[in-house]
């Protein structure tokens, strides 16, 4: 079936999606310290300003099935990329982020991820710090990257 994508921008928007965010975080069991939709919304009120939050849900069938929830970096000189890390991320220390996604559909998620993030304007990486070794995400999102072409850099 085939996945939709519906864009939101803003720390409102962001509020409104506690209940698919905490359902999606956990059946796909994220861990609930870094991952809760509370402490992503507090953490975003505390260090992003509400014009640099954005991301889709993405549905099937009806059924909000993933949440994908960014944040655009601040500008860091005339010859950086501009990047979008994960919400709750941005100083580079967050352990355990990960995307609320439906478990299964890892790789469908990933691959729209990267044509919503290529339509974006004025958006040129991604940065997707702190998951877990044991992500699905990561993974179907490597794949994807080799499957297109596309430069990955990843530590460990």
């Amino acid at each position: 079936m085939t996945l939709a994508a519906r864009a939101w921008r803003g720390l409102a928007a962001f509020a409104a999606l506690e209940a698919d965010w905490d359902r999606l975080g956990a059946r796909a069991r994220l861990d609930p310290l870094c991952n809760a939709h509370a402490w992503t919304l507090a953490h975003a009120r505390a260090f992003t300003p509400d014009e640099a939050v954005f991301g889709w849900t993405v549905e099937r069938a009806g059924e909000v099935v993933a949440v994908l929830a960014l944040r655009r970096e601040p500008a860091r000189g005339v010859l950086a990329l501009r990047r979008a890390l994960f919400l709750a991320d941005g100083t580079f220390d967050s352990d355990y982020l990960g995307a609320p996604i439906l478990p299964g559909l890892e790789r469908e998620v990933a691959a729209l991820l990267l044509e919503l993030a290529a339509g974006e304007r004025g958006l040129e990486a991604l940065v997707l710090a702190g998951q877990p070794a044991d992500s699905a995400f990561v993974p179907a999102l490597a794949a994807e990257l080799a499957a297109r072409g596309l430069p990955a850099r990843r530590h460990a």
